[in-house]
């Protein structure tokens, strides 16, 4: 999901012909610990997703099914809208709802020879492991921030929406332990990613900020 989505950025934004040296604010080696627990995090927080959209998609309840198509039809339209856009040159949105129209109803349909799936291992599980990571993720990119710019925080918009995301998995986590039903932590789960989209892609290519290097 998350290399899906990546490629589907690059594929917009397109790929610089020129090859230039690093900044000096990229050459460290905090950068790389904060890029690799925090692009594992979002690994993690990607089989949440999947999990929690498998459940709402299996589930007897008609919205549940909706949800889950539309978040599976999602999954599969970011996958082919990146292929068709880096090949023909289309317009993603275009060529994305089109997928996603099509994909997601074909999906409505067969979720009705599912038996319903209320397991909540694989939702519980990759969200531990995904908070853990984000924290340290967070923290490592805290003190990278410290060297390069001089100040360990400063509100910056991908700094702002990671302390959004570390919210949200925090108040799943809770929810979690009070064991609340697979429906419910689904709910969040599928509210988790599409916090973690706007934080990975969203803030980059879209507002100004420390972070925006997609966009220069």
């Amino acid at each position: 999901m998350v290399i899906s989505a990546t490629l589907l950025a690059l594929s917009i934004a397109g790929f610089s012909q020129h090859i230039e040296p690093l900044i000096p604010a990229l050459k460290s080696n905090w950068l790389v610990a904060h890029v690799i627990t925090s692009f594992l995090a979002y690994a993690a927080f990607a089989i949440n997703f999947v999990a929690s959209s498998f459940v709402l998609y299996s589930s007897q309840k008609r919205i549940d099914k909706i949800v889950g198509s539309i978040m599976f039809g999602g999954l599969l339209s970011l996958m082919f809208t990146a292929v068709i856009v880096s090949i023909t040159h289309s317009s993603p949105l275009v060529v994305g709802i089109v997928f996603l129209v099509l994909i997601s109803t074909m999906l409505f349909v067969l979720s009705f020879i599912l038996k319903p799936y209320t397991s909540k291992e694989w939702i519980e599980k990759p969200l531990v492991f995904g908070f853990v990571l984000l924290t340290i993720g967070i923290i490592t990119g805290s003190i990278w921030a410290k060297y390069a710019w001089g100040g360990y925080w400063s509100w910056d918009p991908k700094e702002t929406w990671s302390f959004i995301t570390w919210i949200v998995y925090l108040i799943n986590l809770h929810f979690a332990r009070k064991k609340k039903s697979a429906r419910f932590l689904a709910y969040l789960g599928v509210i988790g990613f599409l916090s973690v989209l706007i934080t990975y892609l969203g803030v980059n290519f879209v507002l100004p900020g420390l972070h925006s290097y997609g966009s220069n």
